[in-house]
């Protein structure tokens, strides 16, 4: 029997990687481990400089780095048609073994990324959540069938250099760090 198929994938959910492995990353390190943190209810066994309207990347160490991330925004941005944006905030955090970081999203922001500047040992991935999975109400999975589509989860595995752009509705967490994690996040929004 000859069936014609065609398939779409209707609403994707862009999220972009970016390799900027070539930038000083040791001093990126030390510049981070060098701002003092402090615990954040979103991290377990982790802490941040994170502060509302603070913007870790206009520290005078880290201007090529913000260079590239602006970049790497405006490329994003255009991908999606989105009206310019800009860094609206960005902070550094490190998260120790048996750490992690909980389930959430960025409100208030149109783009969201991180950062790994340094990637010494393996940690755990970056895991996104299925937006989509609370409206499938009546599937039933054959999880031993490999499939796209049946996934509560995806994740990117990060090394030395990456850079993660995502929409920042879309929620992400990671499970129990397996090493020593050590990332920049930061928001984008509507340049006003």
């Amino acid at each position: 029997m000859s069936i014609r198929k065609n398939e779409l994938e209707l609403f994707p959910t862009p999220i972009s990687l970016y390799d900027l492995s070539d930038l000083d990353l040791d001093s990126i390190v030390d510049c981070v481990e060098g701002i003092d943190k402090e615990e954040f209810h979103l991290l377990d066994n982790g802490k941040t400089d994170y502060q509302i309207g603070d913007n870790l990347l206009d520290n005078p160490d880290l201007v090529q780095l913000k260079e590239h991330i602006e970049h790497c925004i405006e490329d994003y941005s255009r991908k999606l048609g989105f009206v310019e944006i800009k860094l609206s905030g960005s902070w550094s955090s490190i998260t120790d073994i048996g750490g992690r970081l909980e389930l959430h999203r960025h409100e208030m922001s149109m783009v969201s990324g991180v950062f790994y500047p340094k990637v010494d040992c393996e940690i755990s991935p970056l895991l996104f959540k299925n937006p989509i999975w609370q409206y499938k109400m009546a599937e039933c999975y054959d999880f031993s069938i490999q499939s796209k589509y049946a996934s509560f989860y995806d994740f990117i595995k990060p090394h030395s250099g990456l850079l993660i752009l995502f929409p920042s509705w879309l929620e992400h967490k990671t499970d129990k760090e397996i090493g020593r994690r050590i990332i920049i996040s930061f928001n984008a929004e509507i340049d006003k």
